[in-house]
């Protein structure tokens, strides 16, 4: 599922001062006109906006190798980013060095076979973004555990 379009990330971190709890907004827009005898796909983009506690960019996303003809990478939208990938992943654009060449954005644009699956993706997305989030709150509790003490003699 690749993508052609290209976005600006808006600021990466919400405010932490009063915005309440972790959270992103998620706007999903959806192709217009569809009609499953005369289309062979259905369009779905979803923009994360809107940040509070976190950064926006929770999309994980890889980067193809440069098309001989276009000149051009595309970039293959791959799921909602664990917690390791929204810690470890770049924003925006992978770093040169990285295989493969993973990087977040705060968006995503796909093309599904039926409108049907685009609202399963949706909802998927809806998920996997709760679950990021829960995940992120439940990472700031932290339990000590027993001290040892360490020395040369060991």
């Amino acid at each position: 599922m690749a993508s052609g379009s290209s976005s600006s990330s808006q600021s990466s971190v919400g405010d932490d001062g009063g915005c309440g709890a972790r959270s992103l907004l998620l706007t999903p827009y959806f192709q217009k006109n569809f009609n499953i005898n005369q289309h062979v796909g259905f369009r779905i983009r979803v923009v994360a906006s809107d940040p509070c506690k976190m950064e926006v960019e929770v999309f994980r996303h890889y980067q193809k190798p440069i098309n001989a003809v276009t000149g051009e990478a595309d970039r293959v939208f791959a799921g909602v980013c664990s917690w390791s990938d929204y810690e470890d992943m770049p924003k925006e654009v992978p770093e040169s060095e990285s295989s493969p060449a993973a990087y977040r954005l705060n968006w995503f644009d796909i093309v599904v076979p039926t409108e049907e699956l685009a609202m399963q993706v949706w909802q998927y997305v809806q998920d996997d973004v709760a679950d990021l989030i829960r995940t992120l709150n439940e990472g700031d509790v932290l339990e000590a555990g027993a001290a040892v003490t360490v020395t040369g003699d060991s």
